[in-house]
């Protein structure tokens, strides 16, 4: 018997195509933190304190009852990622399960051990959101100075072990003129690159996040 080799995007189209109407969380979003390390003008979160947030054991066991379940991709994201303490051993536990991974993150907390960690034990995909094009962009769109240099070293450190990094942004005020020179830095470093306009409110019901939204993006 001969096993037909398949690209991912046919894989991913007969999977979607068979297990559509079978009911099965073929896909999952997971926010394992609300804590996060900047305080971007858009952001939708209210609280960063992580007060009440699940366990290391309680997120294990979600994923493994997603894995038992029939979920194939599976997107961890935040807030930061990276400012739960655990991160190493969630991720562990999420690839044991034999999901397909996507990470985000704002990409100013990694370092090598986590990059040596990725490498290792490589995601499906990583996304880094770019804030700007220099530490004096950033100080205006998440509040701390110096976040620039540490992303821009994230990147080194994650095309150093060709892991599979893309860059996207949000097209709002505070970056306009930017988001062409972000798409021209990502190609010249061979990374896939996107962005959208999409600004919502805090979960708090404020709507002082949309202050910033681009006046082109309605």
């Amino acid at each position: 018997m001969t096993v037909q080799d398949l690209t991912y995007n046919e894989f991913g189209a007969t999977l979607m195509r068979e297990g559509g109407g079978s009911r099965l969380p073929l896909s999952g979003s997971f926010e394992l933190t609300f804590k996060c390390n900047l305080r971007c003008v858009h952001c939708y979160i209210p609280d960063f304190s992580g007060r009440n947030e699940l366990s290391t054991g309680e997120i294990k066991r979600i994923l493994s009852e997603a894995a038992d379940e029939g979920c194939v991709w599976m997107l961890l994201t935040g807030g930061e990622i990276l400012c739960r303490g655990d991160f190493p051993e969630i991720y562990l536990h999420a690839k044991r399960q034999g999901f397909l991974l996507t990470l985000f993150s704002n990409g100013t907390l990694l370092d090598e051990r986590i990059a040596d960690l990725l490498a290792e034990y490589p995601p499906f995909g990583i996304e880094f959101t770019l804030y700007g094009l220099s530490d004096e962009t950033y100080l205006k769109t998440t509040g701390f100075p110096g976040r620039f240099t540490r992303v821009r070293r994230a990147i080194d450190l994650m095309l150093e072990r060709r892991l599979p990094l893309s860059l996207k942004a949000v097209a709002m005020e505070p970056l306009a003129g930017e988001i062409d020179r972000m798409s021209a830095f990502a190609e010249s470093l061979g990374i896939r690159f996107r962005y959208d306009a999409i600004v919502h409110g805090r979960l708090d019901g404020s709507l002082k996040p949309t202050d910033v939204r681009s006046s082109t993006s309605g």
